[in-house]
């Protein structure tokens, strides 16, 4: 937990190998190579969408809303929902809340209240890879779906309900 922000993420493990940075050094380079520019591209081009068309089609049958809390900033977060929804429709409507939209990060359950209280809805699921994503589901009184049995001791510690490997196993829950 608490490394929900990738730039927070990649200054930790710099001073864990006994480095001093400051954090916008970090964000400066981060951003570099993950967004690359027009003559290199970024890492960014590399992502893979691990969500299948048959759990497109499960969540459209149900019509049930989409929005995405992410910790990403609000460029990067609709930008990455925007390639999503060229793959998978449900995306098309999908709300986001980037880290730039709440005061506190993940762990806090801010991001998912604020959806909450916006779409009139007593009832959500959180489906997240994170310790903080677990811990924004329970603080928000969302059910907590963990993705990953890799990690799946530090999902439940955190507070999730249920852990599954794959978001596409999500079709089964629905």
């Amino acid at each position: 937990g608490g490394f929900n922000n990738d730039w927070v993420l990649a200054k930790a493990l710099i001073e864990q190998k006994g480095q001093t940075i400051e954090l916008q050094v970090v964000i400066d380079c981060f951003q570099q190579y993950y967004l690359g520019s027009e003559e290199q591209p970024g890492f960014i081009a590399n992502e893979t969408l691990l969500a299948d068309e048959t759990l497109d089609r499960a969540i459209n049958k149900k019509s049930l809303d989409i929005a995405i809390v992410t910790g990403r900033p609000r460029t990067e977060a609709v930008l990455g929902t925007e390639n999503v929804a060229q793959r998978l429709s449900v995306f098309k409507s999908a709300r986001v809340i980037s880290d730039d939209d709440v005061a506190e990060s993940k762990p806090s359950p801010l991001g998912i209240q604020q959806l909450k209280q916006k779409l009139n809805y007593q009832r959500s699921w959180m489906i997240g890879d994170t310790p903080d994503d677990m811990m924004a589901a329970r603080g928000s009184n969302s059910v907590a779906v963990g993705i990953g049995t890799r990690n799946q001791q530090a999902l439940v510690k955190a507070g999730a309900d249920i852990v599954v490997d794959s978001v596409n196993q999500l079709e089964n829950l629905l």
